[in-house]
């Protein structure tokens, strides 16, 4: 058996806390409000789901189950390990930031005239240590932007 995701585990967790074990769509949707569950949401996860869920006339309900195919498994409802995300997660995170910022190929990679900065990486500009934030005003200056690079950052 498949685990549940968090929003269909939500509407199986609520309808199996009412007696009738059934809700209409609308009234789980404003329910559970506080999830943005949407009635496509529902109707997808029944789909999903054929062996949970029974979806007529805007009636929700949980399937009839035979001993076979136990609902109440408790494997299948456990959705306790992220780890898979999480490592999942840690490996995005890094990968964004070796991308934006950078270093993305050594640690000690050394960028220059032939590897610039803003070739490589999405943000930012280098400067070398204790440079200040002067703004030099290219049209008061009659400075084109190569030429600048060119004077101020020799290679």
């Amino acid at each position: 058996m498949q685990k549940l995701k968090p929003g269909p585990k939500a509407v199986l967790e609520y309808l199996q806390a009412k007696d009738d074990k059934t809700a209409t769509v609308d009234e789980i949707v404003e329910k559970l409000s506080h999830l943005y569950i949407k009635k496509e949401n529902i109707e997808r996860w029944v789909k999903q789901h054929s062996d949970l869920f029974v979806l007529k006339d805007n009636l929700l309900k949980i399937q009839e189950s035979d001993s076979e195919n136990e609902i109440a498994d408790e494997n299948y409802l456990k959705t306790d390990d992220l780890s898979p995300y999480v490592k999942r997660r840690s490996e995005l995170v890094d990968h964004l930031q070796k991308l934006f910022v950078g270093p993305f190929f050594d640690e000690h990679e050394i960028l220059g005239k032939k590897n610039a900065p803003m070739s490589f990486y999405l943000t930012g500009k280098l400067a070398p240590y204790g440079s200040t934030f002067e703004v030099i005003n290219e049209d008061e200056n009659d400075i084109k932007t190569n030429e600048l690079n060119k004077r101020h950052f020799p290679l």
